[in-house]
């Protein structure tokens, strides 16, 4: 009987080492999977700064650029930039000798509406960012621009991120423009309401 027993005991033994082992390897890999979590928090942290800068990079390209809607299809005429100058001089008033200089004015790419859909906006792009923040104040000064019978509005050139970032303050300004506040949409995406001034 004890030697049965010596060898229950020597069979336990080695299940036992077996299950050490077996622990320890498991244990190396917890340690292995966390640090490898590590990792990719940091890298995903230098991601989302990455996935920042290229918005920031993006919305500097756009800093010149001034997006037209409402002009009918087939007024500029392949002369873009002159057409838009003149435009504006028109609508605003302008000295004809202005300053402004536009470096090109094609139509936003897409495919081409239908006669009862919106034409494509035209997206212009100034030589000097003065230039394209004098148009802004300009219109922001008239309120409402009409041109040839069509309303036309003016929308600064933004990434397609930070529009739709801006876009989720639609609702709150409905509501504020029925009580008749008064709202600025602040670079990136602030929202200022003035009340009483």
């Amino acid at each position: 009987d004890i030697t049965d027993i010596r060898g229950a005991i020597s069979e336990i033994r080695a299940d036992l080492s077996g299950l050490t082992n077996r622990i320890g390897e498991v244990e190396d890999r917890v340690s292995s999977l966390e640090d490898d979590r590590c990792d990719w928090e940091s890298h995903l942290q230098q991601l989302e700064r990455n996935q920042e800068q290229l918005q920031d990079l993006e919305n500097c390209s756009h800093r010149n650029n001034i997006h037209l809607l409402g002009l009918p299809k087939g007024e500029e005429r392949n002369s873009g930039p002159k057409f838009l100058k003149c435009l504006l001089i028109t609508c605003f008033n302008l000295p004809e000798g202005d300053t402004m200089e536009i470096e090109q004015a094609p139509r936003a790419l897409g495919p081409r509406p239908g006669p009862d859909q919106r034409p494509r906006p035209i997206i212009a792009r100034f030589l000097r960012f003065q230039d394209r923040e004098r148009v802004l104040w300009l219109v922001r000064e008239a309120g409402e621009v009409h041109w040839r019978g069509e309303c036309l509005m003016f929308f600064p050139g933004l990434s397609k991120e930070l529009v739709e970032n801006r876009r989720r303050f639609t609702p709150v300004r409905r509501k504020y423009m029925a009580l008749n506040l008064r709202d600025v949409m602040l670079f990136p995406a602030t929202l200022k309401i003035t009340v009483k001034g």
